[in-house]
């Protein structure tokens, strides 16, 4: 066997990935939601709601001004979902009690409904699965070409940033198909179970799924605990209807020692500083902590090189300050979908790794 087909290879998917799929990327998710909030206020109440998402949206774009920025930018809805999280949380903020008071509009909004931040995050919960969550097998079918790369590379990890279950809903029926094809997301029936990533298949090519900001099927149970109600019995599963997922936005502070976002820091850094390869799509490189972790694994060792996909590769990864400190080796100027279904992006790696696997100790 060749020295690149042993390589190890690691896919890193932001937002732009499943825009192929037609899922909506967070700043058009942002003014669909804050349509959403309006038809329903005009419809059937409360007003206060369009008020409050008033009130939200203008609060991010004042701070936008502060911070010397176009307060006439496009808000994204990891800023707003954080914004209403903070809120709905201020008195345990530990600024809190340098705070003399919250602004009077907030506080009247709520005086008014004291329960209205919740009711507003239910409705924010309520649209992002409205509008993430059913992709059809049409459309998510170029996601197959990853299982091809995985049979080819005899294993794959994919750390994904986004909240939908395109790439589980594409992938298990390949799995289905290729009984030698095993898809790994670190959960089972009974719940989180990160030592799944460790564990080793004889004779079976391993795709490991990690969502390092959650999913849309994971749920925080008090009774259950952390769960995927995918992988629970239907009649389980109805229980949790209604529930909000277990989600960090892509803007907020990732480091906590929440589960199972800690373990999937972990898991990342842990898996770059092994891998020879690893293929960006769809990542516009806005996310401190995520940029933070794959300069440091550059820095670990000479031999992670990285491909960047994405329709803006040939300009650049952006201004980020945690940005410039990443190097990559291939930008390809192209959307997920085409690149990966046509077979070019197998074709792309397979080439970019003859080359530089050469250069370096493998």
């Amino acid at each position: 066997m060749t020295a690149e087909a042993k390589a190890r290879i690691v896919f890193l998917l932001g937002a732009g990935f499943s825009k192929s799929a037609g899922l909506p990327a967070s700043v058009e998710l942002a003014e669909r939601f804050k349509r959403f909030i309006i038809d329903r206020a005009n419809a059937k109440g409360p007003k206060s709601l369009k008020l409050l998402h008033f009130y939200i949206e203008g609060g991010i774009r004042f701070q936008f001004g502060k911070l010397g920025r176009d307060p006439s930018a496009p808000v994204n809805v990891e800023q707003i979902a954080i914004a209403a999280r903070h809120l709905l949380a201020r008195e345990r903020n530990p600024l809190a009690p340098f705070v003399s008071g919250w602004h009077p509009h907030l506080t009247q909004l709520l005086t008014e409904e004291a329960r209205l931040l919740e009711e507003y995050l239910g409705c924010f919960y309520e649209h992002l699965h409205e509008q993430l969550g059913f992709p059809t097998q049409e459309k998510i079918a170029y996601i197959d070409g990853l299982a091809r790369i995985a049979a080819r590379y005899e294993g794959l990890d994919i750390f994904s940033l986004n909240y939908d279950c395109c790439v589980e809903k594409a992938l298990i029926p390949c799995c289905e198909a290729q009984k030698n094809l095993v898809l790994v997301d670190g959960f089972s029936a009974k719940g989180w179970q990160p030592e799944l990533f460790r564990k080793q298949l004889e004779g079976q090519c391993i795709i490991r799924l990690y969502k390092m900001h959650g999913s849309l099927d994971w749920i925080n149970s008090p009774e259950w605990g952390l769960i995927n109600i995918s992988k629970m019995p239907p009649e389980t599963a109805e229980e949790f209807v209604g529930m909000p997922p277990h989600l960090v936005f892509g803007t907020d502070v990732k480091l906590t020692g929440e589960q199972p976002f800690f373990s999937m820091a972990h898991f990342f850094y842990e898996t770059l500083s092994a891998a020879d390869l690893v293929v960006v799509i769809g990542y516009s490189f806005g996310d401190d902590y995520v940029n933070s972790i794959i300069s440091q694994a550059q820095r670990q060792t000479s031999k992670l090189r990285l491909i960047h996909v994405s329709p803006s590769a040939l300009k650049g990864i952006g201004d980020a300050e945690s940005a410039r400190a990443i190097r990559v080796d291939k930008p390809l100027g192209s959307e997920a979908g085409p690149l990966i279904q046509n077979h070019g992006l197998l074709r792309e790696i397979e080439a970019f790794l003859k080359e530089t696997l050469g250069e370096i100790p493998f």
